[in-house]
């Protein structure tokens, strides 16, 4: 009609403003993403506050280590592995700085599932190189044997390279202080604790089906 003709220059005239208006609000939303804050604040086991960020803080605080990781959408195995750094005293307090900048990274104490890289004596713990393929009963010259019990063949993820090299020495005496477990036990919760819960972290980011047949891992959360 002849007033829609009329009206079609207001209303794209409208779209327009419409569009810049998301077009901003999406820019400042990436702004905000770029450079954020967090606090966490303590809990029974988190027991000192500790703070995530976008990006390295221009002045490091001192007693305060850093810890690397990608920045983008949260996955369950950089969150856990990140959590039981947070829970050992070497490491409770850190910073966790979520970034993909290889020159941010390379000023972190320790970085997890990003960079491409994984060597234990420069504390780099990523899983997703082609040439990787480690799981918990590999053998490796800095893992003891009750670190790498028989039987295990589920590619590792963040979380179960963290596991690997600091759960029987650094994260189970955290999770069994005042147990009264006796110390011969630990293999034996070592092993349930990763057969029961990280296992299918590390299957399910691997993209590793659950069973052909046999099951492979169990879902037990």
């Amino acid at each position: 009609s002849i007033a829609a003709i009329a009206n079609f220059p207001v209303a794209m005239e409208s779209h327009k403003r419409a569009a810049e208006a998301d077009a901003k609000k999406d820019a400042e939303d990436a702004s905000k993403r770029q450079k954020t804050e967090d606090v966490v604040e303590e809990d029974a086991l988190f027991p000192i506050p500790f703070k995530v960020v976008s990006e390295c803080p221009a002045e490091r605080e001192p007693g305060i280590k850093l810890i690397g990781t990608h920045d983008g959408v949260f996955h369950c195995d950089e969150a856990l592995g990140c959590a039981m750094l947070q829970m050992m005293p070497a490491w409770a307090g850190s910073t966790i700085v979520r970034t993909r900048n290889d020159k941010e990274l390379d000023k972190c104490d320790i970085v997890i599932d990003v960079g491409a890289i994984y060597d234990h004596s420069k504390l780099r713990y990523d899983h997703h190189q082609r040439t990787f393929s480690s799981n918990l009963s590999e053998e490796h010259p800095d893992v003891p044997v009750d670190s790498r019990p028989e039987g295990f063949s589920t590619k590792l993820s963040a979380c179960g390279l963290v596991y690997k090299h600091y759960g029987m020495k650094d994260i189970l005496p955290v999770l069994t202080k005042g147990s009264g477990l006796p110390d011969e036990k630990l293999p034996i919760v070592y092993k349930k604790i990763y057969q029961g819960f990280v296992e299918e972290i590390d299957a399910i980011d691997n993209g590793i089906d659950i069973s052909e047949g046999e099951l492979r891992y169990r879902i037990n959360t």
